[in-house]
């Protein structure tokens, strides 16, 4: 990995480290119009998220368990701060809330544009697969390994 990654990775930490301690803050002020079981879950996505970053440098699989928590704390904690806004709960006005409302739309925006990738690369793929089978091209053997070589070298130049 190269060093924006590591970089990336340190900031985004920092910042879930930031709004956990908002949260815990939340508790300790005994703020009543910001204590509910949303809170709570945003805690534990929090933690769990932390965890299952670093688990997943060595077990790569924890990634994909961790989709489901990522979009119910997107739902979950936009849902959270509109009610606090709405109700004007001046305990839980604080420059995290702004963060964390940013970080969520952030990922909002992330999650549709990776759901759009994926659709037109599916697409894209399909339509190249479409005219090599028409070309008689698609199941040489040379066909494929020139398609794997391919895939190789861009592998390579992601991971550096």
């Amino acid at each position: 990995m190269n060093a924006f990654v590591y970089v990336v990775a340190v900031i985004l930490i920092a910042l879930q480290v930031w709004i956990l301690a908002y949260t815990v803050d939340l508790r300790e002020k005994n703020c009543a119009c910001a204590i509910d079981w949303r809170l709570t879950f945003i805690q534990f996505a929090i933690i769990f998220n932390l965890l299952a970053g670093f688990i997943s440098f060595y077990v790569p699989v924890i990634a994909v368990l961790t989709v489901p928590i990522a979009i119910a704390f997107i739902i979950v904690g936009l849902m959270y701060i509109q009610d606090m806004k709405s109700s004007k709960c001046a305990c839980s006005e604080n420059r995290a809330r702004d963060m964390l409302e940013i970080l969520l739309y952030v990922s909002v925006v992330m999650w549709v544009m990776s759901i759009v990738l994926v659709i037109t690369g599916g697409i894209a793929g399909t339509i190249l697969l479409d005219k090599l089978m028409k070309n008689g091209t698609a199941l040489k053997p040379e066909t494929i390994m020139k398609f794997a070589d391919t895939l190789k070298m861009a592998a390579t130049k992601m991971s550096k």
